[in-house]
C-alpha cells in the first residue's frame, strides 16, 4: 500500500511538472488581454524579427499556459535587436495603451516598448527592467505629435512584469507599428551576445 501511494504520487507530480495550465497550482494566474484594437492571443504570427528570432509557445506565461514567446537577440554588433507587429486598424485622436509582460529567460537584457505612427513621423516608447519591474533609464518619451506620455509597471510574480506605455494620438491615423525591443541596460542598439532572450506575452494596443 505505501508503495502504491508514492508511484501515485510520482505520477501526480510529474503530470503537474508537464501540464500546461493548472489553475489548482498556478501561483500567478493573470488573464490574457483581449478587446483592444490588437491582443496576441491569437499568437505572434504575423510578426517579423530584426536582428533577433522569436519562437512562440515557448515560454511559462502569467496566465499558467506556454503562450509566452520568447525574444532570442542575435549576435551583430551595434544594432537594434527587435520584433514588430503593423496594426492596420483605424487609430483614432485619444489616448491610447501599448501593453505587454516581460520577463527574462536568458540573461540580463532589459525591454523597450515602442510605437510608431504608420508613416513613422511619430512615436512614443519606453525601457523597463523586467526582474525590478521599474523603468530602465528610458523615460515615457514622445516624439512629432504624440503627446503625454506616462508608464506603470506591474509586477505579477518573481519574474513577469506588466509594462503599460499611454500616450495621446493628436490626429488620427490608418495604424501603428508595435516594436518591441531587447536593450543593454536602456541602450536599444548593442552588441548582440547570440543567447540573450525575453519572455514576452499579453501583447495588448488600445
Amino acid at each position: 500500500m505505501r508503495r502504491l501511494i508514492i508511484i501515485i504520487a510520482i505520477l501526480f507530480w510529474t503530470l503537474f511538472a508537464h501540464a500546461q495550465k493548472s489553475i489548482f497550482f498556478c501561483p500567478y494566474l493573470t488573464a490574457a488581454p483581449s478587446g483592444g484594437l490588437y491582443d496576441s492571443t491569437a499568437g505572434f504570427t504575423s510578426w517579423a524579427a530584426s536582428h533577433a528570432s522569436f519562437t512562440a509557445y515557448q515560454v511559462n506565461a502569467p496566465d499558467c499556459t506556454r503562450n509566452g514567446v520568447q525574444l532570442t537577440e542575435d549576435s551583430t554588433a551595434s544594432v537594434s535587436h527587435y520584433f514588430q507587429y503593423t496594426l492596420t486598424t483605424s487609430i483614432t485622436a485619444a489616448s491610447h495603451t501599448f501593453t505587454l509582460y516581460a520577463a527574462r529567460t536568458i540573461g540580463t537584457r532589459n525591454v523597450e516598448l515602442t510605437v510608431y505612427s504608420s508613416a513613422y513621423s511619430q512615436s512614443a516608447y519606453v525601457g523597463a527592467n523586467p526582474t525590478t519591474c521599474a523603468n530602465s533609464g528610458l523615460a515615457a518619451t514622445v516624439t512629432g505629435t504624440y503627446t503625454s506620455p506616462s508608464a506603470t509597471y506591474t509586477a505579477v510574480s518573481s519574474a513577469w512584469c506588466k509594462i503599460a506605455l499611454t500616450f495621446t494620438v493628436a490626429t488620427s491615423d490608418t495604424g501603428v507599428v508595435l516594436i518591441t525591443d531587447l536593450t543593454s541596460a536602456a541602450l536599444p542598439s548593442y552588441s548582440g551576445d547570440g543567447a540573450s532572450s525575453l519572455g514576452i506575452w499579453g501583447v495588448d494596443f488600445r
